[in-house]
This record gives C-alpha cells, sequence and structure tokens, in this order.
C-alpha cells in the first residue's frame, strides 16, 4: 500500500467519524434550546455516510425519548393541576359531589405522576451531557454507540 492510498483512506475516514462525531455534540448544544431532537433527525435524514447515520439515529432515538418524556409529563402534571384545582380548563364543579370528588382524586394522582415524569425528564437531561460525552468519545473511535435506555423510535417511524 502507498502513502497516497493511505493517506486518502485516512482522510475518508476523518470526513465519515466526523460527521459521526459532531452529530452528538450539536445534538446536545441544539438540546439547550429544545431543538436537539430536530437537528438528530435532520444528521439522520440527511447523512450520507453509514456511520453518520448510525451515529444520528442513536442520538435521535435518546433526544426524542427525552423531547417525549418531557412533553408527555408537561400535559400529565398540567391537566392533573387543572383537575385538582377544580378545573379552570374544564369545569369540574358542575359534577356530583362523589364525582367530583373521585375527579380530584384522580387529578391528585395525575399531579404526581407528572411531577415525577417532569423528575425524570430532569434526570434525562442530566444523562443527556453523560451520553453525549461517551457517544462523542466512542464516534472518535470508529465505534457507532447506542445511548442506553433509549428505546428504537427510529425503527417504529420507518
Amino acid at each position: 500500500m502507498s502513502d497516497t492510498d493511505h493517506t486518502s483512506g485516512g482522510a475518508e475516514s476523518d470526513a465519515r467519524s466526523l460527521g459521526g462525531v459532531l452529530i452528538h455534540l450539536l445534538a446536545l448544544i441544539t438540546a439547550l434550546f429544545g431543538i436537539g431532537v430536530f437537528v438528530a433527525a435532520a444528521g439522520y435524514r440527511f447523512g450520507s455516510h453509514p456511520f453518520t447515520k448510525a451515529n444520528a439515529r442513536n442520538a435521535l432515538n435518546w433526544h426524542l425519548s427525552v423531547f417525549l418524556l418531557v412533553v408527555i409529563g408537561v400535559v400529565v402534571f398540567a391537566v392533573g393541576t387543572d383537575m385538582t384545582n377544580g378545573g379552570s380548563l374544564i369545569e369540574w364543579a358542575t359534577l356530583p359531589p362523589p364525582v367530583a370528588s373521585a375527579v380530584a382524586a384522580l387529578g391528585t394522582a395525575l399531579t404526581v405522576g407528572g411531577f415525577l415524569l417532569l423528575f425524570l425528564s430532569a434526570v434525562a437531561a442530566l444523562l443527556t451531557i453523560v451520553f453525549t460525552i461517551a457517544a462523542t468519545l466512542n464516534a472518535v473511535a470508529g465505534n457507532a454507540w447506542s445511548y442506553p435506555f433509549a428505546p428504537n423510535l427510529v425503527a417504529r417511524l420507518e
């Protein structure tokens, strides 16, 4: 093998690895603004190299999972709080007293459940930093690392 072949092979590997490395960092930086899932999706959709697509897919699975966790947590918490406080979005006061009590109890359960989901969202946000560092280091080493706890949502959407 000549030096020219080795250099061009190395440049090709660097170009392939660069996209796989950058997708994790870009998804993390943009996740701070709430758009990390869209950056990861764009990297997956428009990535031309298999290594870049594999890393973008892993990042997208994680960021999509965290995004859905936050959205579901906010909705459950908001609905539970509304039901517990007598209903500003929906008028629960017109219900008969036994039903109103059951609705208030359900509202309390939803509020607590929503709070727990939001707490898990905060933990997931912290794990995003740790997992991004691990994924980036693995990408530098040439491995497409799957984020732990992230279901393969992309496969289900295809």
